[in-house]
Parts: structure tokens; sequence; C-alpha cells
């Protein structure tokens, strides 16, 4: 889940679709992130919360700091976690770097858990500073079995979110609009992963009394439907016309960012 507006303080709470600070009814299985980001004059209060659902504990944790990234990124996930480091590392800065590419910024820093399947896990950050320096993300995301849907959902939601941090950074009008944060994710999953599967395409509209959850979710299935045409055999795949296609709407999408500002 990804966005929506909280007015004390003209704050936005991003990416997780509350419009409290609690955790909103009807999060989806792949988690529930929220960014708030709150002027106060010259500077700014910064703050992610990201989770993930599960019936199991989070076991103990150890810390990884990635190497030969332009960002700074620490991943926390249990030992033998069967995680390939430093090709997460590469995805995960490549993600960044790709939302960078829409709306220019200061870089972010990372601090990404990785959770096993159905462990429940949080995370969060908080700073206050300068409006447009970079802050902390921190997220949390499940590993799956299948590991290209684990690659898929934290390429989609690393870029998902710093396409929000970076509008706020930059007060860009669009900061908020989740259709283009949606894009960002599945752009970046072509870019990063080389591929777009139809089960890693934003879900369906979900059924809550949350009024952001459901505006969220809807623009999720919105970005589903306007994506869907453009997949071949189930996919839509970097250097077949169905990733010349989808690069088209991206680089459209990219240019009306630059022209808006």
């Amino acid at each position: 889940m990804k966005g929506v507006v909280l007015a004390a303080f003209a704050a936005s709470i991003l990416a997780g679709c509350a419009t409290t600070i609690g955790f909103p009814q009807g999060i989806p299985s792949d988690g529930y992130t929220e960014l708030v980001s709150t002027p106060l004059g010259p500077f700014r209060y910064f703050r992610s919360l990201s989770i993930v659902p599960g019936r199991k504990d989070l076991p103990a944790l150890e810390s990884f700091h990635c190497t030969n990234t332009q960002h700074e990124i620490l991943l926390l996930m249990a030992a033998g976690s069967p995680v390939d480091v430093a090709d997460t590392c590469m995805r995960i800065d490549a993600a960044a770097k790709f939302s960078e590419s829409w709306i220019e910024a200061k870089a972010n820093r990372y601090r990404i858990l990785l959770a096993p399947t159905d462990t429940a896990a949080t995370i969060q950050s908080r700073a206050l500073g300068s409006f447009s320096g970079g802050k902390t993300l921190a997220l949390a995301a499940s590993i799956h079995d299948d590991r290209g849907r684990t690659v898929a959902n934290l390429v989609d939601l690393v870029a998902h979110e710093t396409f929000h941090a970076l509008g706020h950074a930059t007060r860009h009008p669009q900061a908020l609009d989740e259709r283009i944060a949606y894009y960002a994710g599945i752009c970046a999953q072509l870019q990063v992963n080389g591929v777009v599967r139809e089960d890693s395409l934003p879900g369906a509209a979900i059924g809550t009394d949350d009024a952001a959850v459901q505006l969220s979710s809807q623009a999720a299935y919105r970005v589903r439907l306007e994506t869907y045409p453009l997949l071949a055999d189930g996919r839509i795949q970097m250097n077949e016309k169905s990733g010349e296609r989808m690069l088209q709407r991206c680089n459209q999408l990219r240019r009306g960012l630059t022209r808006s500002r």
C-alpha cells in the first residue's frame, strides 16, 4: 500500500494510506508503509514506518552494510536468510537511482528489514533537519520462497517510497500522486530486474472502512488495469515489444514530472 495527506501542520502520510498514525484496516500481505513529512519553517520532521504482517515472531537479526553503492544502505535480516546480500544491495541502490531520475534531490539513506515469510516485522525512522536534505527511509519487506517475487517487491517498494520522499524534499506538486508512484515501482522493476511479472503488478482494490486505504488501493488497481494489456505470456520483458511499450509509458510519465515543476 502506498499514499495520503494528513492535514495537521501540512503533513503528508504516504504509502501507508492511513489517516491516522495507527495502522489502518486491510493491510495487504506484502505490507504497509507510510511516510510523514511535516514542514516546520525552514526545517521538516520526517518519519517513515513500514510493517509486514505475519503469524510468526521476528527472530534475532544481523546487520549488513552495503558496499560499492551510491547510497548508504543497511540490511537487517535473520542469520541464514536465503539472501544474496551483494545482489540485494545492488538492486536497492539501482531502484533508488531510478526514482532520482524522475525527481532530482539529495539521496536518501536506507534501512531495510527483510523478514522471513509469514513473519511480523516493523521498522521506523525519525528525523528533524533541513527541508531538502536526504532522510533515512526505513522499509520492511518479506523474503519469499520465490526469489523473483522477493526482488520484484523490494525494487518496487524502494522506488515507490523514494519517489514520494524525493517529492516532499523538493516540494514537487505531484509528490502525493499515487498513480505515478505505482508506475515508478513498475518502471523500476523493468529497468532494474529486466522484467515485470503479472504477480508483481499492483493489486486489486481492498475492502476496508479506512477511506485512505481505499483510495490507494483503487489507484493500485487502476495502474494494474492500465498495465495488464502490455503483458505478453504473463510478463513485461525488457528488450521485447512488451518492454518497449512499457518504457514509452515510463518515459512519458518522467517527462510529465519535469514539465510540472
